[in-house]
């Protein structure tokens, strides 16, 4: 789950939404419908956006009306973990990471759609993602941490922890 000021926002396990709460009333204000029917496992919420992840994919929601922008589709298996950055939330620009089951990592123009690169490298599922501007930190059923190099070359740097 997710808050910001009076909101909350959570993924449903058994309903395929995102739930949009007002905390002060306890009300439901919005569900947000994923129509492929699994589990919401993971949420991001940035600069008026919410990406949220069911099944292999990966939902970007706009807070402003509360309305779908975009799915990316890409991922072989269940995605596990989504994040955001919103460089300019006018003109939809920015990135979404996401990691799978599938054992890849991929990132995403939010304003196209398109997946701009997959990382392959891990021998297990990619469970956990974080980035920076210069690195990408994977985490995966191998029991590695992966450090990737976040430039155009996007090669892997190194194993962190083993």
């Amino acid at each position: 789950a997710l808050i910001k000021k009076d909101v909350l926002i959570s993924g449903s396990h058994d309903h395929s939404t995102v739930g949009v709460w007002q905390l002060s009333s306890g009300l439901c204000l919005k569900r947000l419908k994923h129509a492929n029917g699994h589990p919401v496992v993971a949420l991001q919420w940035q600069e008026g956006f919410i990406a949220s992840c069911s099944g292999s994919t990966i939902t970007l929601w706009s807070v402003n009306g509360w309305k779908k922008v975009m799915e990316f589709q890409g991922h072989e298996d269940r995605v596990e973990c989504v994040q955001l950055r919103v460089r300019n939330a006018t003109n939809s620009a920015g990135i979404v990471l996401s990691c799978s089951r599938d054992k890849t990592i991929k990132y995403w123009d939010i304003h196209s759609g398109r997946c701009l690169q997959t990382l392959s490298g891990h021998a297990g599922a990619v469970n956990g993602i974080d980035w920076n501007e210069v690195v990408i930190a994977s985490v995966s059923d191998d029991s590695n941490v992966q450090i990737w190099d976040f430039h155009p070359c996007h090669n892997r740097i190194g194993v962190a922890l083993s």
